[in-house]
């Protein structure tokens, strides 16, 4: 095949005309930014988070930690939440990240789209799952600071442990029917011309009463709003119990720091007590 352009001839592209950009030369920096962003950018995000998630498992479970007595409690919390992302993590670079670096972009036909409903469905129940155990996390830090009797009921490692198994079974079984929204069909390809496996939509979200009482109302109850409005609340009250205990501290601190029963050390102690209170 020869080229269109003989030698000495410069090739005259619709990158410019007049000096601006035409629509030619637009789609062509979209698709070099998404190369860089899904391809290169989320491989080194996935590496970097999925080494930091490994390296944190590890330090919960290694025996080290039982030398000064049990594993404390908040490490079930955060062992689910490191396997949880690093789940994430990985979905995201068989959706994104390979393919852009395979294909060049993100295709939604040939043999690779063959796992989109299995990865599809697996990233909404590792989204799900990430939020249900800081959910849970959360509330348990809440009752620790602000009901301390309570939590010692509730903490025991065996209930800790029961309560995070039933949150992943929920955050799967939630999930489960986002599989029936894709499917793989052969077909043959027209502007391709041939037949190929491609992605398509099924029947199902497009229907009313799922998308309304499952993806819309479901979604805002259980992973979107409702959680974040929970979470803010309680991030807000544990933020505010953090602050009086520790001035609280400060304060009995000061106090046993109390000098002799002398003038100059009652003046000295109620000069103290006002900068607390101020």
């Amino acid at each position: 095949m020869t080229s269109p352009v003989a030698a000495g001839e410069t090739a005259i592209t619709p990158a410019t005309v007049n000096g601006t950009f035409t629509l030619d030369s637009f789609v062509g920096f979209q698709r070099q930014f998404g190369y860089v962003v899904n391809g290169w950018v989320t491989a080194t995000l996935v590496f970097v988070g999925c080494v930091l998630n490994i390296l944190c498992i590890a330090i919960f479970l290694r025996p080290q930690c039982r030398r000064s007595g049990p594993r404390p409690v908040i490490y079930y919390y955060l062992i689910y939440l490191a396997i949880w992302e690093t789940t994430l993590l990985l979905n995201a670079f068989l959706m994104y990240s390979f393919p852009t670096l395979y294909y060049g972009h993100v295709r939604h036909y040939g043999p690779y789209v063959v796992i989109f409903p299995f990865v599809y469905t697996l990233s909404n129940m590792t989204l799900t799952g990430s939020v249900w155990v800081v959910m849970a996390l959360t509330v348990d830090r809440y009752f620790a600071l602000c009901h301390p009797l309570a939590h010692k009921a509730i903490q025991e490692r065996k209930r800790v442990k029961k309560l995070l198994l039933v949150v992943s079974a929920c955050a799967v079984l939630f999930s489960l029917p986002r599989y029936f929204e894709l499917q793989v069909a052969y077909m043959h390809v027209e502007y391709l011309d041939g037949n190929y496996s491609v992605i398509m939509q099924t029947p199902l979200p497009l229907n009313q009463m799922y998308m309304i009482f499952y993806r819309i109302i479901g979604g805002l109850l259980f992973y979107s709003l409702v959680p974040s409005v929970v979470l803010f609340t309680l991030t807000v009250r544990i933020t505010i119990e953090l602050r009086r205990a520790i001035a609280k501290r400060r304060t009995m601190s000061y106090r046993h720091r109390q000098p002799s029963e002398s003038p100059s050390g009652e003046r000295c102690q109620k000069g103290v007590t006002k900068e607390v209170e101020d």
